[in-house]
């Protein structure tokens, strides 16, 4: 069996590994049923294993207790994979949207995530709340802050930023 989250420390490098996984195996971009299933099921116990296990900017981790369910973040990258010239973004334990999003206004709002003026993206946090004040920062300055994965095309070509 493959082990797809063997290099996982954190909920953070779970989240990113799902998102990049399931890019590549998902059926409706041509993986197999069967492979996505098994992935699916070993993220579930990797997020259980480490959903309260967090990345702090200098490397080192820490511990706080997180409600979050894996089924919740599955069903929402899930949901975005399908959206066209739209780019998926796992940010820290957050995920946002950005590109042509306009298409996919509603469902976009329907998932939970929140609209984001300065930053002109839409952002999911699993929380019901819809603003952190936690520093004024960029889209870019963010990513730098939190570290991020972009992933391109179908996957074949894969791209850490940090």
């Amino acid at each position: 069996m493959k082990k797809y989250f063997a290099d996982c420390h954190t909920i953070e490098d779970v989240k990113r590994t799902y998102k990049e996984w399931a890019k590549k195996l998902h059926p409706d971009n041509g993986g197999s049923e069967e492979e996505f299933k098994a992935m699916s099921a070993e993220y579930e116990k990797a997020f259980n294993r480490l959903k309260n296990v967090h990345a702090k900017q200098d490397g080192s981790t820490f511990e706080e207790e997180s409600q979050e369910v894996p089924e919740e973040f599955a069903s929402i990258i899930n949901a975005c994979i399908a959206f066209e010239n739209v780019k998926i973004e796992i940010i820290g334990s957050w995920i946002w949207l950005t590109g042509n999003t306009f298409a996919y206004k509603d469902i976009i709002k329907d998932l939970g995530f929140f609209w984001s003026k300065s930053k002109k993206a839409w952002y999911y946090t699993g929380e019901s709340e819809k603003s952190f004040k936690r520093g004024h920062y960029s889209m870019d300055g963010v990513r730098r802050k939190w570290g991020t994965t972009e992933v391109k095309g179908t996957g074949e070509e894969r791209r850490k930023i940090s």
